[in-house]
This record gives C-alpha cells, structure tokens and sequence, in this order.
C-alpha cells in the first residue's frame, strides 16, 4: 500500500475510534482524537492528488462524511439528554426556592 492511503487510512481510523468514543461518552478523547485526525486531513490535503488517487479518495471522503454524521448524531442526542437533565434541576431549584419562601 502506497504512503498516501496509509494516511488516509490512518484518517478514516482515527474517525471510527472518534465514533467509539461517542458511543462511549468519551468525549474527551473524542475532541483529542478529532484535534489530531484534522491535522492529518489538512497534512493530506496540503499536497496535490494524482488522478489516479481521486476515486479511493472520494470514496473515503464518503466514509468519513458517513461517519461525521452519526457523531453528530450521537452527540446532539447527548446534548438533548444533558439538556433535559439541566432543565429538571432547574425546576427543582425553583421548587425548592419557592418552598422555602412560603414557608
């Protein structure tokens, strides 16, 4: 395998162990792990691709947009989750604010 899809095998790698950390609520490891794949996007796509490269590469392209969109899925899910959660405190805040006032 030549050293351009070894890098862009190392992308696409690296974006399914992002998938796994958002399966896994790893978002920590997530954010690091997508920090270091972008540099190695921008790393690949700073030297010119040959034409015989543009199909593998726009079916990799495809692969990692397949896989982006499910992390987005998955963290927006999360997000909402968080979201409600954050909401209930608060209600239980004001619950609680407006006992202690009418007692």
């Amino acid at each position: 395998m030549d050293k351009r899809k070894q890098q862009f095998g190392k992308i696409l790698e690296l974006s399914k162990t992002m998938m796994e950390c958002a399966q896994n609520g790893a978002w920590e490891d997530l954010g690091k792990t997508e920090a270091y794949r972008q540099s190695l996007i921008t790393a690949f796509f700073d030297e010119p691709s040959l034409a015989s490269e543009l199909e593998w590469i726009e079916l990799g392209i495809h692969e990692l947009l397949r896989l982006d969109k499910m992390i987005v899925q998955i963290s927006k899910s999360e997000l909402d989750s968080i979201q409600a959660d954050l909401q209930k405190l608060q209600q239980g805040k004001q619950g609680i604010n407006a006992y202690q006032q009418n007692r």
